[in-house]
């Protein structure tokens, strides 16, 4: 997307999205992709409305693929001054049976920041470098520094030792 491939990044976009056998995991995939180059062009605002008609779709179909683009969602809206990104998650989330750790935290933020009592957190934390960062920076929404430390602390010590610096 750097160095002048934008253009050629979003005709490929185009010419993906086109394609007549795309399932809801496709869709929701260049939907991301499509978020992720507004993000870095600088419209963030683009970026959450690019993404915000998956997220439903998203939790549905397979939460764990998915958990950073709901996640994403979260932080565009932070960073976008839109609070009521944390009452469509919340009910969002509340629609669904929640199966990933982080996405179990980002609900408790959300209950958090539309007024309601968080609830405890018992889920098994993450275990992947991503999946612990990502709750890392959910954990600092809620006020719990040492837990965002340890965890942001953690992914990168497991990055390093399995060699998944990409994480």
């Amino acid at each position: 997307i750097k160095g002048g491939y934008a253009a050629a990044a979003s005709d490929l976009l185009d010419r993906a999205e086109s394609e007549p056998d795309l399932d809801e995991k496709d869709q929701i995939a260049l939907a991301r992709v499509r978020a992720t180059m507004a993000e870095f062009a600088g419209s963030p605002d683009d970026s959450m409305d690019l993404i915000k008609p998956w997220i439903a779709r998203a939790l549905r179909i397979d939460q764990r693929l998915f958990t950073p683009t709901i996640v994403m969602y979260a932080d565009l809206g932070i960073r976008t001054n839109r609070p009521h990104a944390w009452a469509d998650l919340d009910g969002w989330l509340n629609d669904v049976t929640l199966h990933e750790s982080v996405l179990q935290l980002l609900h408790s933020t959300c209950k958090a920041k539309t007024g309601r009592a968080p609830g405890e957190f018992d889920a098994p934390e993450p275990v992947d470098p991503v999946a612990m960062t990502l709750a890392g920076g959910i954990a600092r929404q809620l006020g719990d520094y040492d837990l965002s430390r340890r965890l942001c602390r953690d992914a990168g010590q497991m990055a390093r030792t399995t060699g998944a610096l990409g994480a």
